[in-house]
C-alpha cells in the first residue's frame, strides 16, 4: 500500500509506516527516533525539518546550510573525509591531506617528521637537522656561530679561526707560510728554513747532521766526533810558478792561499860625456792577498804567476811585473821605477815605482812603492832601493862621487822591486847603465784536512 503526502505532515506520536512516503515538508515537533519512524523503503523529500534530536543508525544525503551553521560539534568520529576544503578557526587532532594556505604562522611545531621537502627558503631562529645533500652550494656564510663540529672533512681556499685540538695529525703540510709563530714546542721530522733568533739556549743537540758549516767561532768544553777537520792543521804547503790548474789533494777540504804579484824593475841611467850626476828610482814590490778557501777534495783552481819587471835599459825606465792570478784572486805587480838624466841640479828626485793592487781575498794588500834616485851634489848621487815584499828584499841602492856608473840591483825572493842604477862624470865618456829586475811574483798555498 501506498500513502503520498503533497503537503504538510505534522506528527505528533509515533508513525509505522511500511511503504514509499513522499511529500514535500515533514515535521516533527518532538523527537524523532529510528524505531518510531522506521521505513523500509525511501524516505524522498524535498525538506525535511527536525526541531528535536534525530537518533538513527545510518543518514545520507546532504544538510542544509542553515543546518550546518548548527553543527558544533561531530562527537567522537574515527576518521572524516573532505573532499573540498575545510575552514575553520581551529583544528585539533591528526590531520591527512594537503593544506593549502601557504602561510601558517600559529603551526609552532610539527612534531617528529621523518623527512620534509622544502623547495623554497627555510628562516628561522636555529635549525637543527642534518642536511643530507653533500654540496651546499648557496650556503655562502655561517655568520657569527659560536662552534661547529664537523666529523668529516673541511675543504676551503681559506680557513680563519684557532684549532682547540693540539694534535693536528692529518695537517701535513701549511702551504706558503710568509711566517709562523709557535708559542711551544715543535717536534718534526724534518724543519728547513733559517732562525732569526741568534741565541738558541734550548738546542741541546743536533742530532745526526751530515754537515754543518760555522762562519763565526765554535765554543765548545768538548767535541766528539768520529772524524773531524780542524784549522790549524796542516797537511801540506805547496808553491806554484808558471800557470796551469791547482787540484785540491785528497784529504784537504781547506786551503790558505797567499797570491803575490810580480816586482817592477829599476831605473836605468844613459851614458854620459859631460861632467853630470844621474840616479834613478827603484820599481815598486808586487800587490799581496791573503784569503782562507772551504772547498773539498778534487776541487780545481786555475792559475798564472806574474814575471818579475825587467830593468831600465839605457836612459830608460823599468817595465811593470805582471798580475798573478788563483781563480777569481788577483794581485797585480810593482810599477818600474823612472830614470834620471844626467845632470848637475842638486837636490833632483827620480819617482819610485808603485805598488802593485790586488782584489778578491781576504786581505788585500797593496805592496811597498820603490824608493827615490837621489843627487845629493853635482857630482855624487844616490839610486832608489826597490820596493820589498813579504817573500823578497828589494834591490839594493848605488852611490857614485868619481867617473863611475853602477847597473841597478836585482830584487831577491819573490814579487820585489829592482833597484836602479847611477853614475857620473869627471872625466872621458861613462857607460849607460841598466835597472835592476824585479823579482817574479808566487802562488803559496797552505792545505789543511
Amino acid at each position: 500500500m501506498r500513502y503520498k503526502l503533497k503537503n504538510t505532515f505534522f506528527g505528533m506520536k509515533r508513525f509505522w509506516v511500511k511503504c514509499l512516503v513522499m511529500c514535500s515538508l515533514l515535521f516533527f515537533t518532538n523527537n524523532l527516533f529510528s524505531q518510531g519512524l522506521s521505513i523500509s523503503g525511501t524516505l524522498t523529500a524535498n525538506s525535511l525539518t527536525i526541531t528535536g534530536i534525530i537518533e538513527g543508525g545510518t543518514y545520507s544525503g546532504t544538510l542544509g546550510a542553515g543546518s550546518l551553521n548548527s553543527i558544533t560539534s561531530l562527537g567522537n568520529l574515527t576518521g572524516l573525509t573532505a573532499t573540498g576544503t575545510v575552514v575553520a578557526a581551529t583544528l585539533s587532532g591528526s590531520l591527512l591531506g594537503t593544506i593549502a594556505t601557504v602561510a601558517q604562522p600559529n603551526i609552532t611545531s610539527v612534531g617528529t617528521l621523518s623527512l620534509i621537502t622544502i623547495s623554497g627558503q627555510v628562516t628561522a631562529a636555529t635549525v637543527s637537522a642534518t642536511l643530507t645533500t653533500g654540496g651546499q652550494p648557496n650556503i655562502t656564510t655561517l655568520s657569527g656561530l659560536s662552534a661547529v663540529t664537523l666529523t668529516g672533512q673541511v675543504t676551503a681556499s681559506k680557513l680563519s679561526g684557532t684549532l682547540t685540538t693540539g694534535g693536528q695529525p692529518n695537517i701535513t703540510t701549511l702551504g706558503g707560510l710568509s711566517a709562523v709563530t709557535v708559542s711551544g714546542q715543535v717536534t718534526a721530522f724534518t724543519l728547513s728554513g733559517t732562525l732569526t733568533t741568534t741565541d738558541q739556549a734550548n738546542i741541546s743537540t743536533l742530532g745526526g747532521l751530515s754537515a754543518i758549516t760555522v762562519s763565526g767561532q765554535v765554543v765548545a768544553a768538548v767535541v766528539s766526533a768520529s772524524s773531524y777537520r780542524a784549522i790549524g792543521s796542516i797537511q801540506n804547503i805547496t808553491q806554484l810558478s808558471g800557470s796551469g790548474t791547482y787540484t785540491v789533494p785528497a784529504g784537504v777540504y781547506s786551503i790558505e792561499v797567499t797570491v803575490l804579484g810580480g816586482g817592477g824593475g829599476g831605473g836605468g841611467v844613459a851614458s854620459i860625456n859631460v861632467n853630470a850626476t844621474a840616479a834613478s828610482a827603484g820599481g815598486g814590490a808586487g800587490g799581496m792577498i791573503i784569503t782562507a778557501i772551504i772547498t773539498s777534495p778534487g776541487a780545481t783552481f786555475s792559475y798564472s804567476v806574474g814575471g818579475g819587471g825587467a830593468g831600465g835599459v839605457g836612459g830608460a825606465n823599468g817595465t811593470n811585473g805582471t798580475q798573478t792570478t788563483f781563480g777569481a784572486l788577483a794581485a797585480n805587480g810593482g810599477g818600474g821605477g823612472t830614470f834620471m838624466a844626467a845632470a848637475t841640479t842638486i837636490g833632483t828626485l827620480a819617482t819610485g815605482g808603485t805598488g802593485g793592487t790586488s782584489s778578491g781575498g781576504d786581505l788585500n794588500l797593496t805592496g811597498s812603492n820603490g824608493r827615490e834616485g837621489h843627487r845629493s851634489t853635482a857630482t855624487t848621487g844616490i839610486s832608489g832601493v826597490g820596493g820589498s815584499s813579504r817573500f823578497g828584499d828589494g834591490g839594493a841602492y848605488r852611490m857614485v862621487s868619481t867617473s863611475l856608473s853602477f847597473a841597478g840591483d836585482a830584487a831577491g825572493g819573490f814579487g820585489a822591486g829592482g833597484g836602479a842604477a847611477c853614475t857620473n862624470r869627471a872625466a872621458g865618456t861613462i857607460a849607460a847603465a841598466n835597472g835592476g829586475a824585479g823579482s817574479n811574483g808566487t802562488i803559496i798555498i797552505r792545505e789543511y784536512r
